[in-house]
């Protein structure tokens, strides 16, 4: 930190995360009600920015698991596309926190009209998004764990609800247990990880320059912390990539300091980013790992880990940008253009 930064307190850890977390795990039997009214032919994850983030948990189930297509897009760009597949049989989820985004909105509004069913994630209320949306799935809160948490979850359990829409009952059950340790098990990763966040923020914080890494479904809180957190809210140049692509030639730039963070679940991808993590242990000594297989979990099974490793390390990098927050003095909510001018 140099000598001209103000220091900002430190957030309390997401003080609400447990009673989001319980009330958007009691829509599961709303959510797999909905699903089932009609066949799905194929799905599209439809957002912007964190939001869009906050849908790769949720896409990678559905390309894993799920025996329909699935297809994840910006909102703009899903607009001007107009996909072919898109129509009768498409489920459509639309996710904005405000539910005002109105490329989201218009894009809710073009699936309708072709024939596809929408539900939305959003914010609790009446908004622009859920008046265009065939359903709604919704949170309460203004914090930014607990936000990221809820939408991450709320989008990985319609997407769950697509992967047993045809299989038989008890196949599951797994999993299930996993998604309701969810509150305690972020809970206790945050505490426990809370020391570690502390030292990879102050390590890297004031780096004007940082490659954020991820792969499989935690690709998507690669992304977002670069994105939302290190570019749209500090101000710095974040650099994100895909774990395993990075090592298809952006790794030529990485010299004994350069400054990266990778992101490590448990899911299937794994062992690509256990390669990326050797590479950058062997060629920088600024590297940063953040690691779900040296957490606790409490109450998650041990084959379901994998199953919710992505929402632990998306809670987990917005807890790291509050800590960048207290180590630069550059407060998350400051923004030149977002918000503030037409664009």
């Amino acid at each position: 930190m140099n000598a001209q930064q103000t220091l900002l307190p430190l957030r309390p850890i997401a003080p609400d995360l447990g009673f989001v977390l319980d009330d958007v795990l009691a829509q599961r039997t709303a959510i797999t009600a909905f699903v089932r009214e009609a066949p799905v032919r194929n799905v599209f994850l439809v957002a912007c920015g964190g939001s869009l983030m906050d849908l790769y948990p949720a896409q990678f189930l559905l390309e894993t698991k799920a025996g329909v297509p699935a297809f994840i897009l910006n909102a703009d760009e899903f607009n001007f596309r107009e996909p072919t597949q898109l129509g009768e049989g498409s489920l459509v989820v639309c996710v904005s926190a405000t539910g005002s985004s109105r490329e989201v909105v218009a894009a809710a509004k073009a699936a309708r009209k072709s024939g596809a069913r929408v539900a939305s994630v959003v914010k609790e209320g009446r908004t622009s998004l859920t008046l265009e949306s065939s359903t709604a799935f919704t949170f309460s809160s203004s914090k930014m764990v607990s936000i990221v948490a809820a939408m991450q979850t709320l989008s990985l359990l319609i997407a769950q609800a697509v992967v047993e829409y045809t299989e038989p009952a008890g196949k599951h059950v797994e999993t299930h247990i996993a998604y309701d340790a969810l509150p305690n098990a972020i809970e206790s990763a945050l505490v426990e990880c809370d020391e570690h966040l502390k030292n990879v923020a102050e390590a890297l914080a004031d780096e004007p320059i940082m490659f954020s890494l991820g792969g499989g479904p935690n690709y998507g809180a690669a992304y977002g912390f670069a994105l939302c957190f290190v570019l749209e809210m500090q101000w710095k140049y974040g650099i994100p990539f895909n774990a395993n692509e990075f090592l298809h030639g952006a790794m030529e730039v990485t010299t004994n300091d350069t400054p990266a963070l990778l992101l490590i679940g448990e899911d299937a991808t794994r062992p690509s980013a256990e390669r990326t993590k050797a590479f950058l242990e062997a060629h920088t000594s600024r590297a940063h790992f953040i690691d779900t297989q040296e957490l606790t979990l409490p109450g998650v099974p041990a084959g379901a880990r994998g199953d919710v490793s992505a929402l632990v390390l998306g809670a987990l990098t917005v807890r790291l940008a509050e800590h960048y927050e207290a180590t630069t003095g550059h407060h998350l909510d400051i923004r030149r253009y977002m918000f503030r001018v037409d664009y």
